[in-house]
């Protein structure tokens, strides 16, 4: 197997999922159901569609997604320096643009953006860059975010060629 060095990479709305589910009501009991279905060898079997919006998913994907320390639990604000660290450090010496929605539904209220911005790219290293889209929505829908964002990634690629 021939391994290529990775040229770089574009987070498009880094979020976290777990602080977004945390938000809902139902969540807690979906957690609580999914773990005790782990705890009885029963991982593989899915949870109700109303779990994970209408999508069948299984209990331990379930709890990747939404549970603390989850396999991707990546980009929740609650993490520490050191979790971020392990986390999305591997990341160190890539070249990476970290490309937040100043709107983005998905993240809490109560969540700092600008410092989970900042400790993330300190996490992942000096070749990170993060730039934040103000106003734009998570999935970036208004044609102004859309050429924010065409415009960020191209000059991201050319300093690559650089």
């Amino acid at each position: 197997v021939i391994q290529v060095p990775l040229a770089g990479a574009v987070l498009q709305a880094p979020v976290s999922d777990r602080e977004f589910q945390w938000t809902l009501p139902e969540t807690q009991g979906y957690l609580e159901r999914a773990r005790a279905m782990e705890a009885e060898g029963k991982g593989e079997e899915c949870l109700p569609p109303a779990a994970c919006y209408g999508t069948p998913v299984s209990a331990r994907r379930y709890l990747s997604l939404y549970d603390h320390g989850g396999d991707d639990d990546m980009f929740s604000s609650d993490l520490s320096d050191s979790e971020m660290e392990r986390l999305c450090g591997h990341m160190k010496g890539t070249p990476t643009l970290a490309l937040f929605s100043g709107a983005d539904e998905y993240v809490p209220s109560h969540v700092d953006s600008q410092a989970l911005s900042s400790r993330l790219s300190e996490a992942m290293g000096e070749l990170c860059t993060a730039v934040t889209i103000e106003g734009g929505n998570h999935a970036l829908d208004a044609p102004e975010h859309q050429a924010r964002a065409v415009h960020e990634i191209t000059q991201f690629v050319q300093r690559l060629g650089a």
